[in-house]
């Protein structure tokens, strides 16, 4: 009985001197809204949050996605291919969602590191054109296209620049090579 007592009140009073003699930790964090440009993807928006600590890695939780999926368009035809009429394809789009964590570095007052891995997905369509314009009004409509649906790890990495009460963020996707901004509130 006496031994199975003596291990817990040792790890809990070395822990006590440790922290006795630890300095106190002070972090920051940072929510920031973020946003993927690129012709290539439909408009991708997200979510970032970062935990930092001065002496310690801390930890980020990051989330983006096409905010408007091109299936939900009122040109998507889901029962179409692109050799369905025989029409010229004009151009592609894809879908894009992610989902990262990794650990974060702590730099200056001002500047946060992060680097993580995730999981990425990119679902292809086509655009096509009707020159009747039965299927559109405009003659464009989209399908299916499968050739460039992907998915798997994703290297996520960028920095954080803190301004006061306000974040700015800069990051790279690995997955799908695209870099990303973020606006947002330190703490």
């Amino acid at each position: 009985m006496r031994t199975s007592l003596t291990l817990p009140l040792l790890l809990l009073l070395s822990g006590q001197v440790v922290a006795a003699e630890t300095p106190a930790l002070p972090g920051r964090g940072a929510f920031t809204l973020q946003y993927t440009p690129g012709d290539d993807y439909e408009t991708v928006m997200g979510v970032g949050f970062y935990s930092f600590w001065r002496s310690l890695p801390g930890f980020y939780f990051s989330a983006q996605v096409t905010t408007t999926p091109t299936s939900d368009s009122d040109d998507f035809y889901k029962n179409l291919t692109t050799a369905s009429f025989g029409h010229p394809v004009t151009g592609y789009i894809s879908d894009f969602a992610t989902l990262n964590a990794g650990t974060t570095y702590y730099v200056t007052d001002r500047l946060g590191l992060y680097l993580g891995l995730g999981y990425g997905s990119v679902t292809g369509y086509a655009e096509l054109f009707d020159s009747q314009r039965i299927l559109d009004y405009d003659g464009y409509y989209l399908v299916r296209d499968p050739t460039p649906d992907d998915n798997g790890a994703n290297v996520n990495a960028g920095l954080l620049l803190f301004l006061g009460g306000v974040s700015v963020e800069v990051g790279y996707h690995s997955f799908i090579q695209k870099g990303y901004v973020g606006v947002g509130f330190a703490f």
